[in-house]
């Protein structure tokens, strides 16, 4: 249909993301009456309001490095006009990928709040074992990342009540530091919720990226160690990274995350209740602290009254780490209901 044909004086112009957004709607819709308590769908097509019926996929696009560096800014700007889960063909859809570009992207697809390797099927086949040995232990290490963080991104959601931003520009957690809105730490930096920050390779043949540190304490996600001091003010560093490792990501002070075993797991139901603490403590004078929320439930198949109850905010327990400055022996973990933010 051309962009100018109408109908009853209503072009195609005029209703051209409307129509995607009924059609997403009208799916929602049956699905809840079928008795589904959150249904799942996936829409290319969207405009405002879509995010309360359905998620996005930002469409086909190229398997460069460009297109790579894009789905960044383009996954948070989704973010931003109310669809929270949404991200990009990882490896890219059309033309064919290269080892290492596949290898980058899954390091950094793993973070979109909705991850997809997704391709085209004239193609290059793209599948993890369809490559080389880089591409498939890269992408072993960054989906056990994504399965061990898969609780932190339900917690963040449902502290969101579903709105609200996930995968996010530092700004938003820094918003007085002037350089947080330049190009590269704008657009080339992510905020998983408010603690985690991502700093991604996203160019062809390099092995670092120069990162910006807001004015906070932070640490390696991976060792723990401290990377960057509050004292140094707001600077910026080199942070190096080797495939078939993880995506480089640090923990701001303050934040507590819990990470879970993901040996021998193959499915979301095989995540145990068992957790291990990240936490980077702050200092609050006679103590140090760090806090988090998970999910208090045992059933995530999204029955109707987990979903209601989550829905309430009444399933989020709130986890407080203390150590006193005088008893730097003794951890202190205090449990409560958590208030959403």
């Amino acid at each position: 249909m051309c962009i100018r044909d109408s109908y009853n004086n209503i072009t195609n112009l005029d209703v051209r993301s409307a129509f995607g957004h009924m059609m997403t709607k009208a799916t929602f819709d049956y699905l809840i009456d079928a008795g589904f308590a959150q249904p799942f769908v996936l829409t290319r097509a969207n405009f405002y309001g879509t995010g309360k019926y359905g998620n996005h996929w930002t469409g086909d696009n190229w398997a460069n490095w460009t297109w790579m560096r894009l789905t960044v800014p383009n996954t948070m700007a989704m973010n931003l006009v109310g669809i929270p889960f949404v991200g990009g063909d990882i490896c890219g859809f059309e033309y064919n990928t290269t080892s290492e570009l596949c290898s980058r992207w899954t390091q950094l697809g793993v973070l979109y709040p909705f991850a997809r390797n997704h391709n085209t099927f004239n193609g290059l086949s793209q599948e993890p074992y369809a490559l080389d040995d880089q591409v498939l232990q890269t992408n072993l290490n960054s989906i056990r990342l994504r399965y061990s963080l898969l609780k932190y991104y339900y917690s963040l959601f449902a502290m969101n009540k579903g709105t609200g931003t996930i995968f996010k520009p530092l700004s938003f957690v820094f918003p007085t530091d002037e350089e947080t809105y330049q190009f590269k730490p704008m657009n080339e930096q992510i905020m998983i919720g408010d603690y985690i920050m991502a700093v991604p390779i996203l160019y062809e043949g390099e092995v670092s990226a120069k990162a910006y540190f807001p004015a906070s304490d932070w640490y390696s996600y991976s060792n723990g160690s401290k990377v960057h001091s509050r004292k140094e003010g707001g600077t910026y560093k080199i942070v190096y990274n080797y495939l078939p490792d993880i995506v480089s990501l640090f923990v701001r002070e303050g934040g507590l995350i819990l990470r879970q075993d993901t040996k021998n797991v193959t499915r979301c139901f095989h995540l145990k209740k068992n957790f291990e603490i990240v936490a980077a403590l702050r200092n609050e004078r006679s103590r140090m602290k760090a806090s988090g929320a998970i999910l208090g439930i045992d059933n995530y198949s999204l029955t109707p009254e987990t979903f209601k109850m989550c829905n309430e905010n009444d399933c989020m327990v709130q986890i407080d780490l203390y150590i006193h400055s005088r008893q730097k022996d003794t951890i202190y973990v205090q449990f409560k209901k958590a208030s959403r933010v």
